[in-house]
């Protein structure tokens, strides 16, 4: 009878042990993508807040372009991060609307970068507003990734 209980204690030991591990790799995994989607909120936000600036004439193109030059890069390494997760189920989900958010805001840096090299304006302040709803819809996300840890 010993050695039976024993063996049920040991059992259920195992089946906890085993259901924590896959609910650390699944905090795990949203914590990976609530890390790319504040990185890539960070930078769609200064990128949008650098066409502002640009917009009222506090800064000139070369810091322009500098400024979109550095968040591109910064959104560029948060997309490699986010395609570079293996992930499936719900966390996989996630990370493909992110990856949404990231690709929309790497667009409306490229279009900002093409509009100013033309010094054209109006185009500028469409990628800019697409700039504000990708940082936002970013940010929430990682807000809310970080309650699933």
């Amino acid at each position: 009878m010993n050695a039976r209980r024993q063996t049920l204690t040991a059992a259920g030991a195992l089946t906890l042990a085993i259901g924590l591990a896959g609910c650390s790799a699944q905090s795990m995994q949203y914590g990976q993508l609530a890390q790319a989607s504040g990185t890539a909120a960070s930078a769609a936000q200064s990128a949008a807040y650098t066409l502002t600036l640009h917009g009222l004439g506090d800064l000139t193109g070369p810091v322009t372009d500098t400024g979109l030059s550095d968040s591109m890069t910064n959104l560029q390494q948060a997309a490699a991060s986010l395609t570079g997760m293996t992930l499936s189920g719900s966390p996989r989900k996630t990370r493909d609307d992110l990856l949404k958010h990231v690709r929309a805001a790497q667009d409306a840096v490229l279009r900002a970068q093409s509009t100013l090299q033309s010094h054209s304006d109006s185009p500028v302040s469409r990628a800019r507003q697409t700039l504000e709803h990708a940082a936002e819809a970013l940010s929430l996300s990682e807000t809310d990734l970080k309650a699933k840890q």
